[in-house]
C-alpha cells in the first residue's frame, strides 16, 4: 500500500504568521482537525491540530480563569487574537512521498 492511497489531497493551509483565531475558526467552519502552515515560498514549516488548541487554551483557561470577562470577551479569546500559529504549531513536520510505500514511510 502507498502513500498516495491514505494521503489528504486538498489540504487547508494558514501562513506562520495568521493569528490563532484564524486556525480556530478555520478549523470550525471547514469541520477539520488539522491546518499545514507554510512559510516562505509557501514550503511547510508546521502543522496545527485541534489538539495543539485544545492543549493551550486548556493552559490558557486555567491560567487566567480568575480573571473576568471584558466586553462579553474571555481573556482566552483576546490571547488567541494576540498569538500566531507559530507560536502554537508543531514545527520539524516530517514528511513522505505519495509514491513511498506505507512501510517504508512507517520507518521515517
Amino acid at each position: 500500500m502507498f502513500i498516495r492511497e491514505l494521503m489528504t489531497r486538498d489540504v487547508f493551509t494558514l501562513s506562520e504568521d495568521h493569528r490563532l483565531y484564524h486556525a480556530v475558526e478555520l478549523m470550525k467552519d471547514e469541520n477539520i482537525r488539522h491546518i499545514v502552515i507554510t512559510g516562505y515560498n509557501n514550503k511547510i514549516v508546521g502543522i496545527i491540530s485541534d489538539r495543539d488548541l485544545k492543549f493551550v487554551s486548556n493552559n490558557l483557561w486555567n491560567r487566567f480563569k480568575g480573571i473576568r470577562k471584558e466586553s462579553n470577551i474571555t481573556v482566552v479569546e483576546k490571547l488567541s487574537l494576540l498569538l500566531t500559529v507559530d507560536e502554537v504549531m508543531t514545527h520539524n513536520v516530517i514528511s513522505c512521498l505519495p509514491s513511498q510505500s506505507v512501510k517504508e514511510a512507517g520507518g521515517v
